[in-house]
């Protein structure tokens, strides 16, 4: 029954209205016993009425045998229970069985009275046929309450006829059409003849509408997941295509994703007995790479350097990185950092080399001003400066006259010669520059007494 709508409509109108039809039944009984047991009343007192003036004669005339005539043509009655005549002089006859002490609601007397002397001669007494009466009133009405049900009844069927044949049939049909209705076709439900202006083609022209709507979305939503397919099929070729080296990893450098030049990196590392699962352990300063996945973590900012890789064959290389973290949800449980680094040997070579021609003197390869000047500034940087060092400052008596008289040919010669022999005079680690024309300097490091040094 649930699964139609008439049959549910139906049966809330019924309990609603059973209420009221069994309230119509009971009054419809009661009205109909009391009109039958007023009925019965009236038929009695017409009966009574009728044998009136034998019964006076009979009283008056005080004969037992006109009085049981009377009597017992009452009690033939079916309507008549129990008759009774009394006479004035004490006579008393009565017909039928005794009635019982509680029959005095359906008892009717009459007092009869003489047409000779304008007196009372009797009475008349006759007891109902209390079950009769009962009996008839019950039929009476039992018929009148089933005929009010059997109505509300009829009514009832006539309006899940009428829900079914004007709204059910519709809806279902309806429901049917939908059911087969893609959400990207272009079929749409038709609304039914008698609806066409009613709340239910409203209802249908509103489902159209949805309908429509939905397949604009369905449209709109296939066209952008084949344009993010596609970009992320363009980006996934340029991500495992790239000729940098990129990565994903968890804050703490644990490798999760890598493309191809990452992976060719990786194999061509220096073997050892693990496997490098790490991004700190690929490079040469793992400390230094620790550093950055946590500054970049701490920051929230991209952080890069340059750093020192190791071939298989002890080969060095420079590469140089780039990680940036990256927290995907406000709790931070799928935080990555995602790193890029790309191989710049030749231009690390290429910008040390400038370095030394810059830091160098052309004409004795010593150290010039520049050059002296940083590394004077590296040594007060290590140990805070504390590092024992002697500093000399030198020049060559006499050179401007060599100039003068030989040339500066022979002068450069001069020059060069001093340099080779201030190199040999001293350590590798300690410094010789060229401050300029015939100036030089020496610094010499923690290692000699004061007498080694003059």
């Amino acid at each position: 029954m649930g699964k139609y709508l008439h049959l549910q409509i139906s049966l809330f109108f019924a309990m609603g209205t059973l209420v009221l039809v069994l309230i119509m039944a009971r009054y419809a009984y009661n009205s109909s016993y009391t009109e039958q047991v007023t009925d019965v009343r009236q038929a009695t007192i017409e009966l009574m009425e009728t044998v009136a003036e034998p019964a006076t004669v009979a009283c008056y005339l005080n004969k037992q045998d006109m009085l049981e005539e009377v009597a017992n043509g009452l009690e033939k009655n079916s309507i008549v229970f129990h008759a009774k005549l009394i006479t004035t002089q004490g006579t008393e006859v009565s017909a039928g069985p005794p009635p019982s002490e509680n029959a005095t609601a359906y008892t009717v007397q009459m007092v009869l009275t003489s047409p000779f002397a304008k007196g009372k001669v009797g009475d008349l007494i006759v007891v109902q046929n209390k079950k009769l009466i009962e009996q008839r009133a019950h039929r009476t009405g039992w018929t009148n309450a089933l005929t009010v049900i059997a109505g509300n009844l009829l009514v009832v069927i006539f309006a899940a006829f009428f829900i079914n044949f004007f709204l059910t049939r519709a809806i279902r049909k309806v429901a049917r059409q939908l059911s087969t209705i893609k959400p990207d076709s272009d079929d749409r439900l038709i609304i039914p003849k008698r609806h066409r202006n009613n709340e239910f083609g409203r209802l249908v022209d509103k489902i159209n509408y949805l309908l429509n709507k939905t397949k604009q979305k369905v449209d709109s939503e296939r066209h952008l997941r084949k344009e993010v397919e596609e970009l992320q099929t363009k980006y996934q070729r340029i991500f495992e295509h790239a000729c940098s080296a990129i990565f994903i990893s968890t804050p703490a450098g644990e490798i999760t994703m890598s493309n191809i030049a990452f992976q060719k990196v990786r194999e061509m590392a220096e073997k050892t007995d693990y496997p490098k699962k790490n991004i700190c352990q690929i490079f040469a300063d793992s400390s230094l790479v620790e550093e950055m996945l946590r500054t970049t973590v701490n920051t929230r900012q991209a952080v890069s350097n340059d750093l020192l890789f190791y071939k298989e064959d002890g080969e060095e290389r420079w590469f140089h990185a780039v990680l940036l973290y990256n927290e995907n949800n406000e709790s931070g449980d799928d935080a990555t950092v995602e790193g890029i680094f790309y191989d710049i040997t030749d231009r690390y070579i290429q910008e040390k080399e400038s370095q030394r021609q810059a830091e160098r003197d052309h004409l004795t390869a010593l150290y010039n001003r520049q050059g002296v000047e940083n590394r004077f500034r590296q040594h007060l940087g290590r140990r805070g400066g504390q590092e024992d060092m002697t500093l000399f400052m030198l020049d060559l008596d006499g050179f401007k006259q060599i100039n003068d008289t030989y040339g500066h040919d022979v002068g450069d010669t001069i020059l060069v010669k001093v340099a080779k022999r201030l190199i040999e005079s001293c350590r590798a680690t300690d410094t010789v520059a060229r401050w300029g024309g015939d100036e030089f300097v020496v610094i010499l490091y923690s290692g000699y007494s004061e007498e080694d040094c003059f």
